[in-house]
């Protein structure tokens, strides 16, 4: 196996993980910061919308690298998305732990 080869293979193993870890992660987020009584929509929620992007993105990534005329647009589209989920994401946990009394 080729040196490319190896690196290739230990990133996309290193990307699994960070993955696996994301989603307990973002439902533990998510229960912990849900008004009393709406526990059970904040553990749905995260797992419903996971499951409408994987249905929405390839169709919205293919249409955005048909159009780019450069290589790898694409990957900055999603890449953005990312950042933006994760800033939105911050400033909610962050008013959201303001309003706690206890």
């Amino acid at each position: 196996a080729s040196a490319s080869g190896l690196g290739f293979c230990g990133l996309v193993l290193l990307w699994s993980v960070a993955v696996a870890a994301e989603g307990p992660a973002l439902v533990a987020v998510g229960q912990e910061l849900a008004p009393p009584g709406s526990e059970a929509t904040a553990l749905a929620l995260p797992r419903a919308v996971g499951d409408a992007v994987y249905i929405v993105a390839p169709f919205l990534l293919g249409t955005v690298a048909d159009a780019s005329p450069g290589l790898g647009v694409e990957c900055a589209v999603a890449g953005a998305a990312s950042l933006v989920g994760a800033a939105a994401l911050a400033a909610f946990a962050g008013s959201s732990a303001g309003d706690d009394d206890g």
